[in-house]
């Protein structure tokens, strides 16, 4: 049984490092690309610290040769056969996704946005409105008001990236999570660029995450 931690292209570096269970990594060719595995006789794959570990040390490692298109945690394969004909099945899309995040890596971007800041005003019921309607006008003006937070934080990031995606939570807590597809030689930039944001919106506590690698644009075209 194989245990599939990325795919990358058709070189046949293999980083020194053990995958789950400390299990030696190797590579297994597949057309023109590559499958990076490790074999055992039996594995279930927990979401403990261990196991999250040991497959994100396999990717991260494989970062130093270039692109990698990293598999979800607990992804398993029968053999080499059944790897070569799943890559084989979708080496053209997996090869352009290759080619697409070559040279970048993905950086997260977190802010947790003081309600405080984006409260409206009080303005009570209004004729013919009971209170059930004053708290919805109430929930959409702060919802609509912490969205312009996001995308005073948004647009200069995402301008810097070549791709992004983003998500928000906006219940008791609100919260913007944001994942950027950034050129490598453009990191210190974006870093630099949360940081002023930072310091600039008192609305918002921004972080930057990373470099990770494109978990989030390994699969589809994502952008926001």
């Amino acid at each position: 049984m194989l245990y599939l931690y990325a795919i990358i292209g058709a070189r046949a570096t293999v980083p020194d490092v053990s995958g789950l269970r400390g299990a030696a990594v190797r590579a297994v060719p597949a057309g023109r690309l590559t499958a990076i595995v490790s074999e055992h006789e039996t594995i279930e794959v927990a979401t403990d610290e261990d196991d999250l570990w040991a497959h994100e040390q396999v990717v991260e490692a494989l970062m130093d040769g270039g692109a990698v298109l990293p598999m979800r945690l607990g992804s398993v394969i029968g053999d080499e056969a059944a790897v070569r004909a799943a890559v084989g099945e979708r080496e053209a899309e997996l090869a352009e996704t290759l080619e697409r995040i070559e040279g970048a890596v993905e950086l997260g971007v977190r802010a947790a946005i003081d309600p405080a800041s984006v409260e409206p005003e009080d303005r009570g019921e209004e004729p013919g409105h009971g209170p059930g309607a004053a708290y919805m006008h109430a929930r959409l003006a702060r919802e609509h008001r912490a969205d312009e937070v996001v995308e005073l934080i948004h647009r200069p990031l995402a301008r810097l990236s070549r791709e992004s995606a983003r998500r928000r939570h906006f219940g008791d807590d609100l919260v913007f999570n944001g994942a950027y597809l950034v050129d490598v030689a453009a990191v210190d930039r974006f870093r630099a660029e949360v940081e002023e944001l930072d310091a600039a919106i008192g609305a918002a506590s921004i972080v930057c995450t990373g470099p990770w690698p494109a978990y989030t644009f390994s699969s589809r075209r994502e952008e926001s």
